[in-house]
């Protein structure tokens, strides 16, 4: 009978853990999400401040558009790398 009341306390202690363990995630997912807000808010800014247009060259060809494009683009590709490597 003890050895039942001993496992039942055990599982008990993981089930504390786990819950512990839950909050603290989410603590760490709040402040992930205050790290992309304030980082979409700063591109954001970047772009609005990044008026005119870029000649843009690339090996074969080169391109004229809007330089809050140009920018907006290589964010998005920054974001799929770290997407891809995550």
């Amino acid at each position: 009978m003890r050895r039942g009341a001993e496992s039942g306390m055990r599982i008990a202690a993981l089930r504390a853990a786990r819950g512990r363990g839950a909050l603290a995630g989410g603590e760490k997912m709040r402040r992930s999400l205050l790290w992309a807000l304030l980082l979409i808010g700063l591109v954001i800014l970047v772009l609005l401040y990044n008026q005119g247009h870029l000649t843009l060259n690339l090996v074969f060809t080169e391109i004229r558009a809007p330089r809050a494009v140009v920018l907006l683009g290589f964010t998005a590709v920054g974001v799929l790398i770290g997407i891809l490597l995550r």
